[in-house]
């Protein structure tokens, strides 16, 4: 018998501990929450308008430089149909492989998985 209620005290006082301390955490969350700092009242300090002002003259350099390019060329050539040419790309010019990674895999199974708790509709028939 004593054993039991040594473990039973024990289990009453751990989870004592625990609610004492989530009590004690949301408390300490809402005096933070509380707390004014007085932040408005403060004035920017001389010293740190003029870094802004400095560090303003510094991004004026890093500016992005516009280049005109070709629609044709580089990477929109690649089946993109996000500027009207689009289409296939060539079978001599594809980079794919006959294998699917783990991570197609998963993302196909888990499309279809959702698409069926939604109650979508068989789409591909099965044979056997």
């Amino acid at each position: 018998g004593t054993p039991r209620r040594a473990r039973a005290h024990e289990r009453r006082s751990t989870r004592e501990r625990t609610r004492r301390r989530a009590l004690d955490r949301a408390r300490a969350m809402e005096d933070a929450e509380e707390r004014d700092y007085g932040d408005e009242d403060v004035a920017i300090d001389d010293d740190l308008a003029d870094a802004d002002a400095i560090a303003d003259d510094d991004d004026a350099d890093d500016a992005p430089t516009i280049v005109d390019s070709d629609e044709r060329a580089g990477g929109a050539r690649r089946g993109s149909t996000r500027r009207g040419g689009g289409g296939a790309v060539p079978r001599h010019e594809r980079t794919t492989t006959p294998y699917m990674t783990k991570y197609e895999r998963a993302r196909i199974l888990g499309t279809r998985a959702l698409q069926i708790s939604m109650n979508a509709p068989v789409l591909v028939q099965l044979e056997g």
